[in-house]
């Protein structure tokens, strides 16, 4: 291991050396050694879109092909190549593979880098500044099997193969989870973020930053959302620190230190104005989260007062509790009850109808869950609105 950890190191180091954007991104991805692939000795790297895997033969190459590896599989978590496949209703996998490798060549060649695929694709030049799916409408014939060895996702990715021992039956990669792929997108996100404060911004880090963008445009549920916000908070599960600014600058590293749980509360709406329908569902959004979301869940119920509260694992269900209440609506009550318990969650979900007075801003990230009440506004927290008739 800690030979993998000294190769992996200077890899970064020249990655660093060659492009901060790129190794800003690197720097804040998963990068294990992973299993060679049958039959494909002579594969260095492969990716899932969310982490890096390097098989013995990148341990034996030299230094050079080892950081144009690194760059490479970047290459592909950066320009989502496995998402954007993935909506794809039929493909050729072995095709597409040659069309991803095909369509990083420019970046690569700008980082002094010669890529792999230029020495098994004779005309490769005419496939210079082109997408991956401009360059899979272009190939045929014996290009278009010049995989150099990538493995296929597994359930969930669609795909067929033009040789079916390409695809190396038995050996595939199990799709990433929303939660893993939207921490991803954080991280190229932040590190985008930072090439551009920073002035070192590249087309490379433009583009992909506009990819996030993309696949944020399109309206998501509810609890896609939770799902998303939750990705992103258990991030801080590591610990991102700067390292010695007498060595490099614009550098962050993860540490190793854990947090053992990751928690949520949620105040809970049982006043008269609510109906007995709209309360069934907003537990129903509380035990969800509970069941997948967190470790612990700070649950409370008010209405013109606090009424009851519990602090739940994953094994509690939330239908077993008793839960009374029936008077008015007031949210600032749930403030003043966080702070004078000395509560300061790094997520607040208000679940109500949103027939409440207004409230000043506490200071944490709230989430406002809004049951049957689309003209529901709010000057601070993310508002999401919930229709028990589609739910």
């Amino acid at each position: 291991m800690k030979e993998f950890n000294d190769h992996l190191g200077l890899a970064l180091l020249e990655l660093y050396t060659a492009d901060k954007y790129l190794y800003n991104v690197a720097a804040r991805l998963n990068i294990i050694a992973g299993d060679d692939i049958p039959d494909r000795p002579e594969v260095r790297g492969y990716t899932d879109g969310v982490t890096i895997f390097f098989t013995d033969a990148w341990m034996q190459a030299d230094q050079t092909t080892r950081w144009t590896t690194l760059t490479h599989e970047v290459g592909h978590v950066i320009n989502k190549h496995f998402d954007r496949v993935a909506l794809v209703s039929e493909y050729d996998h072995m095709k597409m593979n040659v069309a991803a490798d095909l369509s990083m060549m420019e970046m690569q060649m700008q980082l002094g880098q010669t890529p792999a695929i230029q020495g098994v694709i004779p005309e490769w030049r005419r496939y210079l500044n082109m997408d991956m799916f401009e360059i899979y409408a272009l190939l045929d014939g014996d290009e278009a099997k010049q995989d150099l060895g990538h493995p296929e996702i597994g359930p969930g990715f669609p795909g067929e193969a033009s040789d079916e021992k390409a695809r190396v039956p038995g050996f595939s990669l199990p799709k990433p989870s929303p939660e893993a792929v939207f921490s991803v997108d954080k991280a190229i996100e932040q590190a985008a973020i930072q090439a551009e404060n920073a002035g070192y911004s590249t087309a490379a880090s433009r583009a992909a930053n506009r990819l996030i963008s993309t696949a944020r445009s399109k309206p998501i549920r509810w609890d896609q959302y939770l799902t998303q916000v939750a990705a992103r908070l258990k991030s801080d599960l590591f610990t991102w620190i700067r390292p010695n600014r007498r060595l490099m600058s614009q550098v962050y590293l993860p540490s190793r230190i854990k947090k053992p749980v990751f928690e949520a509360t949620v105040a809970m709406d049982v006043s008269g104005s609510v109906g007995q329908g709209p309360l069934n569902q907003i537990g129903a959004i509380a035990q969800e989260l509970l069941t997948r979301y967190v470790s612990k869940l700070h649950l409370i119920t008010f209405d013109d007062k606090i009424v009851d509260e519990w602090d739940l694992t994953r094994r509690d269900k939330i239908v077993n509790l008793s839960l009374n209440g029936y008077g008015g609506t007031y949210v600032q009550k749930v403030y003043d009850h966080l702070k004078k318990t000395k509560r300061n969650p790094k997520l607040l979900i208000i679940a109500t109808d949103g027939y409440v007075p207004d409230t000043k801003d506490p200071g944490y990230r709230v989430i406002w869950l809004i049951v049957d009440n689309p003209g529901f506004k709010s000057t601070y927290g993310t508002i999401l609105h919930v229709n028990t008739g589609e739910l």
